[in-house]
């Protein structure tokens, strides 16, 4: 996204706001959904615990997986060949079963050479997976957004979703004025009567809350469409794909080997289902959030302005009317 607020977006928006408007009275909101902000924010610190053990499994994995190639690699480093020695017809003697012993053991072997293959480039994956989410950007409203800053993790950890709403309402503020206030100039005194009937806003505010909305929606989309998500799901879907011929390469390998195999293969699948959750739940509440955030700061200033004007009307009367202004006023 360029560092430019989308005045075509922003026309899009304002042209909505314009269609319901003219519609007539109130009854145009009678099936808009009412999403409490207490309920938002409960999503959004849902969000936050989710990234939390986004962030907390990829450590585990990275672990995992180095602690697999220390052990693989302690066995790979024995002398086989004085191992092979041992297996000699003129030190061992059986049923003639040592060949067969001595092949399992060459394959045993080999399957661990693949096994360190297979976890490189698992370790590879998973980094790739971090850096993705911590280092790829979008750029919107001046600021660099990531997927890690979006929970305050990282370089840009400022431009999180718990500041979005207020920094969202700063800079349409300063580039979407004449928008907003074009669009209260379109309006009926009805129209802007049923505005602030329903949302409590003027409605050059309800524009902000609408063209905010717009921005959150743009940083999120924007973050999750052109690339992190494909690319993640991408990544982890493969990780998953070897983790199964890690599987099939642990066969007679060490209890310990084994169990680290599986415990990559559980993380693995739980981190592929995180981040999905993670997606939908940016989509469905992020930009709702930062709308109902800004919604409810524009209502309560308008409630204290109109409380202090109606203060300002009361001083003048007693001032006009007794000459003076009463202390409890």
């Amino acid at each position: 996204m360029r560092n430019v607020f989308r005045k075509s977006k922003a026309f899009k928006v304002v042209a909505v706001l314009t269609v319901m408007s003219f519609a007539g009275s109130s009854s145009v909101f009678a099936n808009y959904p009412v999403i409490d902000i207490s309920n938002l924010m409960n999503a959004i610190q849902q969000l936050y615990s989710t990234y939390d053990m986004i962030n907390t499994t990829i450590e585990q994995v990275q672990n995992t997986y180095q602690q697999l190639q220390t052990q693989i690699n302690s066995v790979k480093s024995m002398d086989w060949d004085n191992l092979k020695d041992s297996f000699s017809e003129d030190k061992w003697s059986s049923e003639g079963g040592l060949k067969g012993a001595w092949d399992n053991i060459g394959n045993f072997r080999t399957n661990l050479t693949d096994a360190t293959s297979v976890i490189n480039e698992n370790m590879n994956l998973i980094n790739d997976v971090k850096h993705t989410l911590e280092n790829k950007t979008v750029t919107c409203m001046g600021k660099k957004y990531t997927v890690a800053g979006l929970f305050g993790i990282g370089k840009y950890g400022q431009n999180n979703l718990l500041g979005m709403p207020l920094d969202a309402l700063d800079y349409v503020k300063q580039q979407g004025e004449e928008i907003a206030k074009g669009y209260e100039g379109k309006l009926t005194y009805r129209e802007k009567q049923a505005i602030m009937r329903k949302w409590g806003l003027d409605p050059e505010n309800y524009a902000y809350v609408k063209l905010v909305e717009e921005q959150a929606n743009s940083v999120i989309n924007d973050l999750i469409i052109n690339g992190s998500s494909e690319h993640i799901d991408a990544q982890l879907a493969r990780a998953a794909k070897n983790n199964e011929a890690l599987l099939a390469l642990s066969k007679n390998a060490d209890d310990s080997i084994v169990a680290g195999i599986q415990a990559s293969v559980g993380a693995t699948i739980d981190l592929k289902n995180m981040c999905s959750n993670m997606w939908g739940s940016l989509q469905k509440y992020g930009a709702a959030y930062a709308e109902k955030s800004v919604e409810e700061k524009l209502r309560k200033e308008a409630e204290q302005e109109a409380k202090r004007k109606e203060i300002e009307r009361r001083q003048q009367v007693w001032e006009d009317e007794a000459g003076f202004v009463p202390s409890w006023l």
